[in-house]
């Protein structure tokens, strides 16, 4: 995967992904709540979660006749006791509400509790209306038609005038709550109606409007994105505690690293200084070492660690005398059987260095030959640990580059010819691939 493609997907883009898409979340929550609260509802006698209706008080229990004299005789005006009821059977309370009834045959309104009546008189050639409050009036305020009959406020409606009944919320006709358990939330209001026959009104056109006030924690969706909210914050609480901690150990490495980096480069300059014709070569070598495990894929921890296992690579040349080491002609069979003795001194040295893994490999194989025909163990092609095989290419293609005591440095097309006629028998033919390309592509100069 590309470092890009990581970087999208890192655990610190992910929580901030998820953050992002539980803020979308809750905002499509509270605008479909918004809308919801918002929306202006039609009683429907079909739908469950409120339930509507009004009816004589007791059956018609609660009726009278007032009788009034007059001079051209006795009326009878028969009164009743209407209730209407309101039942929230859902989960969402009622927070507002109005009813509105269609008077469909003469009668007269008389009293109301405990909310407000809005009442329209359009029998006449212009439309009354008013709003009273029918338990506590002034009689000089009245604009409708109205009558008075003794005490009685009698106010006449026919059919076709409209009567609107707006609750009271001190005392607490609204908001209605969300049912709780298996019983309703209700209100119950009352009014008086009185007609000239002996027979209740049929007050069944009516239109009741209301509005409903979602609990969001009923709300399955907003409760999943609480739920998921709270995992979000544990899962964020760790990543910040991990992530301090890897920054800590992050600093403790890089000062171990360094205190690594400080101790091989004191070996390095101690080893090369030896010999003034090798003088960089540790350090040479082990930049086209990391050179070729990036153009491998290595991790960023194995390329520094080959970096630091190639440093190292000629460490036990310490052991070798300096006549031998610097011997300007051509070493006895005696001296190059001393000489190959530098990687196993070197890897002797290095054994008990285990905070960098597979340096003893790289320090005793590196002259091991792709074909089995190296030192000191004549291991062959993928015996060969992979950073010997690394180690070796680089060491051999510096020590062609360089001035040494016994040679000048050769040429370009000299080492080149080398490089590709040793592949597959002092090299591994396809780091020579990868080596090749790095000198194409000039990141190793000659």
């Amino acid at each position: 995967m590309k470092k890009s493609t990581r970087r999208l997907f890192s655990a610190r883009n992910l929580l901030l992904y998820a953050l992002v898409a539980l803020a979308i979340g809750f905002c499509v929550c509270l605008l479909n709540a918004n809308d919801f609260n918002n929306t202006t509802r039609i009683y429907d006698p079909s739908r469950e979660d409120v339930s509507f209706v009004i009816a004589p008080r007791g059956g018609k229990t609660d009726s009278w006749v007032k009788r009034v004299e007059r001079e051209d005789g006795e009326v009878s005006y028969y009164g009743v006791t209407y209730d209407a009821t309101i039942n929230n059977n859902g989960t969402d309370t009622i927070s507002s509400w109005m009813l509105q009834i269609n008077i469909t045959r003469d009668c007269y309104l008389n009293n109301a509790w405990c909310g407000t009546f809005e009442v329209h008189q359009r029998s006449g050639a212009e439309e009354k209306v008013q709003t009273l409050d029918l338990r506590d009036y002034d009689i000089d305020e009245i604009r409708i038609d109205y009558s008075l009959e003794g005490n009685d406020l009698l106010i006449p409606l026919s059919a076709g005038d409209i009567i609107i009944y707006h609750p009271d919320f001190e005392t607490d006709e609204y908001p209605i709550a969300a049912q709780t358990g298996r019983s309703p939330s209700r209100v119950v209001f009352g009014m008086i109606f009185y007609t000239l026959e002996d027979e209740s009104l049929a007050l069944d056109d009516y239109q009741l409007c209301y509005h409903l006030e979602r609990n969001l924690f009923s709300d399955r969706f907003f409760m999943t994105l609480l739920v998921a909210s709270g995992i979000w914050a544990l899962i964020a609480l760790v990543f910040v505690i991990v992530e301090w901690k890897m920054r800590r150990a992050h600093i403790r490495f890089q000062q171990d690293e360094h205190i690594i980096s400080q101790s091989i480069g004191v070996f390095t300059h101690f080893f090369d200084a030896k010999d003034v014709y090798t003088t960089g070569h540790s350090q040479r070598v082990a930049a086209y070492a990391r050179l070729i495990a990036q153009k491998m894929g290595f991790s960023d921890d194995a390329c520094r660690q080959t970096y630091y296992i190639a440093l190292m690579h000629d460490c036990g040349k310490c052991y070798i005398p300096d006549e031998i080491l610097k011997k300007p002609g051509k070493l006895t069979r005696e001296e190059y059987e001393i000489v190959k003795q530098h990687t196993v001194k070197g890897a002797d040295m290095v054994k008990d260095f285990t905070s960098i893994e597979h340096i003893r490999d790289g320090v005793l194989y590196h002259h091991e030959r792709y074909d089995g025909k190296g030192y000191p163990s004549g291991l062959a092609g993928e015996n060969i640990p992979m950073i010997s095989r690394i180690i070796c290419i680089a060491d051999s293609f510096d020590a062609m580059n360089s001035i040494r005591c016994y040679r000048n440095k050769l040429s370009r097309e000299y080492i080149l010819n080398e490089l590709r006629t040793a592949s597959g028998t002092q090299f591994d033919p396809e780091i020579t691939k990868v080596f090749l390309s790095l000198i194409d592509e000039g990141k190793v100069a000659f």
